[in-house]
Order: C-alpha cells, then sequence, then structure tokens
C-alpha cells in the first residue's frame, strides 16, 4: 500500500493535541502505514501522551480495517478475472 486514508471524523480530535504532537502523530502514523512501526512517545508531553497514543491506536485501527477491505476486494477482482478469461477461452473452445 502506498498511502492511507484521513477520516475528517479525526479532525476534532487533534484539537485535544499541540501542534507538535500533530506532526509527530502525522509522522508516527505514516511511518505506521509504511512499515508497520508502532510509535515510540519521546518527544510527546506527559499532559499529551494519553490523547496521542489514542488517536495513534484508533489510526492505525482504521489503517488495519481499510487494508484488509482492500485486499478481499483485490481477492475479488483477481478471481473475477480469472473467471472471466477461463470462460472465454471455454466459449473459444480452447478449454481452460
Amino acid at each position: 500500500m502506498k498511502g492511507f486514508v484521513f477520516y475528517y471524523d479525526y479532525l476534532p480530535l487533534l484539537d485535544r493535541l499541540s501542534d507538535n504532537a500533530k506532526g509527530k502523530l502525522f509522522r508516527a502514523v505514516s511511518e505506521y502505514s509504511a512499515t508497520g512501526a508502532r510509535c515510540d512517545l519521546s518527544g510527546i508531553q506527559d499532559d499529551e501522551k494519553d490523547n496521542f497514543r489514542t488517536l495513534f491506536d484508533l489510526i492505525a485501527d482504521q489503517i488495519e480495517r481499510d487494508a484488509k477491505k482492500r485486499a478481499e476486494v483485490s481477492e475479488g477482482r483477481r478471481r473475477a478475472g480469472l473467471a472471466s478469461v477461463a470462460a472465454r477461452k471455454a466459449r473459444k473452445g480452447g478449454g481452460v
């Protein structure tokens, strides 16, 4: 996967973080999407760590759900394509 969806639903939750923490969250979520690596909380103020972790976990879980859904759709399309090729070959008398 080359990216992730950032849903508008997250916007009100971002208000709980400082601009610095928002930047770190974006970086952490981007890295998670690319590598699967969980973030560390170094550089996050103690009073923001709970909100940061909650928001990161929420977004990471959504990334996983979206990736699973994309994989299911992709597999369904792959199978449909194979079935279509087999059906065309069968109609032409070429067998499977």
